[in-house]
């Protein structure tokens, strides 16, 4: 940044924080910089965070190449919503690769994840993946509220640039509107939480109703690797839901024949009749 800590909105304020953390902390080399975004998404209309790599849109849309952030981070506004799901799966391996874990990320204000920006992940609409008891995410209501920043080193996405002046002094303006005034210069601290982890062997471990697959899909409308017209199959993950469980932020494990996987399908016909695939009533809502 150009400009002094007091210059920038409380947003690139913690963007800059969030990447002087990690760099000093983690020792790391060569970082130019911090991609930062604010999702919201309506409960109440299932709006979900398809699957998905981050990754450079536009080096990947003109020349079919991948370039991905060094580390890729989720900071929790709220405590309404979808878990972050994280996948050990990469762009360049093959479909047919099984994913023996998955990381669930329940919300929790002041929570923040990180994650190797090179993997799987999104925050799927599917009540299989709700914390606790919850099923029914038909009265699911407020905003899903997240604020992303991912680290990039050596170069930096050629589509993103610095805030402009205009909208940086619009978020100022409200902020002091709101009361809120120039927070001014600031530091974050973070403290590292244990994770927790469960593991499914077998169907056994898993209750009755939860011994089928969930259909997960993958990001679709605008993607760089989907082809104007492309009217061939929707590639969609395929896993087991975790047990019920508490936990804010769990590891679940998968034994042989359980693990996820991805899978092409064309239509209804190559959808495994046991497999759950439309339980949400707004499906056609994800984005």
């Amino acid at each position: 940044f150009d400009e002094s800590p007091d210059e920038l909105c409380e947003l690139e304020q913690l963007a800059l924080q969030i990447l002087k953390w990690h760099t000093t902390t983690r020792e790391l080399d060569n970082m130019v910089g911090a991609e930062w975004w604010v999702q919201v998404k309506d409960l109440a209309s299932n709006a979900a965070v398809d699957l998905h790599y981050d990754k450079d849109e536009k080096l990947a849309e003109s020349f079919g190449l991948a370039k991905f952030p060094l580390i890729s981070t989720v900071s929790y506004l709220g405590d309404d919503g979808y878990p972050t799901l994280v996948l050990p799966h990469r762009y360049d391996e093959s479909e047919e690769h099984d994913m023996d874990f998955m990381l669930m990320s329940h919300p929790r204000p002041g929570k923040h994840l990180l994650f190797d920006g090179r993997l799987l992940h999104g925050a799927p609409a599917h009540p299989y993946l709700l914390l606790g008891e919850a099923r029914d995410n038909s009265n699911l209501k407020g905003y899903r509220v997240t604020f992303l920043v991912n680290l990039w080193q050596e170069t930096k996405p050629k589509i993103v640039n610095r805030l402009s002046s205009d909208i940086r002094d619009e978020l100022l303006n409200d902020s002091k509107q709101n009361g809120l005034g120039n927070c001014g210069s600031f530091e974050i601290t973070m403290e590292n939480e244990d994770i927790a982890s469960i593991s499914v062997l077998s169907e056994d471990d898993l209750p009755v109703d939860r011994r089928v697959r969930i259909i997960l899909p993958f990001v679709s409308e605008g993607a760089t690797w989907i082809e104007d017209g492309d009217d061939g199959p929707d590639l969609v993950l395929m896993t087991f839901a975790c047990p019920k469980h508490n936990f804010d932020t769990v590891n679940v494990a998968f034994g042989p024949g359980m693990q996820s996987y991805l899978e092409y399908i064309e239509d209804d016909d190559d959808i495994d009749q046991d497999a759950v695939y439309e339980p949400v009533p707004y499906a056609e809502d994800y984005v």
